[in-house]
């Protein structure tokens, strides 16, 4: 269901869905539309006060989106899809091992086309899912994002403790991803 709030700075339009969450979480998309779910037992008034309590952060993801470069949709051939999986597979193979020793099982690896991220992992699934931009970017940011993925597995947010594993694991890290993202 559509809903507004408005404040001082202007106005928010948002998406409200309900779902089987716990939380109230809060999505900004590309094209700058503002998505809001949370489960059955919410009120309406709850969600539209906890979206004007991130109503500077909202505006923030929209203005930083508006600005940001956007990544073409690109169609790759099944030998670019084969070529990725295979860097991927090495990739996995030398880290996995690490992971392994954790009790971790062997994820399963997929690629595609992804706009926004480099890559996701399906953690109960056991899945890690790598974007097809990845092709022709410096080995060493393609491990990156394995190591950030397989650290899912492990910690699947972004907390400290999955920072500091990242860190551990892969002291360069930040390094990498700068120049990944240096596009």
């Amino acid at each position: 269901m559509k809903r507004s709030v408005a404040f001082s700075g202007g106005e928010i339009v948002y998406e409200l869905e309900y779902k089987r969450v716990k939380n109230i979480n809060l999505r900004v998309s590309r094209d700058g539309s503002v998505k809001a779910s949370c489960g059955v037992g919410v009120s309406p008034e709850r969600v539209d006060s906890f979206v004007l309590s991130k109503a500077d952060m909202i505006l923030s993801a929209i203005e930083r989106l508006k600005n940001s470069p956007q990544r073409e949709k690109i169609s790759y051939t099944k030998e670019q899809r084969a070529e990725l999986l295979r860097i991927a597979g090495d990739i996995l193979e030398k880290f996995y091992p690490i992971f392994a020793d954790l009790g971790v099982r062997l994820p399963q690896l997929k690629v595609r086309n992804m706009l926004s991220r480099w890559g996701s992992c399906q953690t109960r699934k056991g899945i890690v899912t790598l974007s097809l931009s990845l092709l022709g970017k410096p080995l060493c940011c393609v491990e990156y994002v394995m190591m950030h993925e397989l650290c899912h597995l492990i910690h699947p947010n972004h907390s400290k403790d999955f920072h500091n594993m990242m860190t551990r694991l892969m002291p360069d890290w930040r390094a990498r991803k700068r120049l990944l993202n240096s596009d």
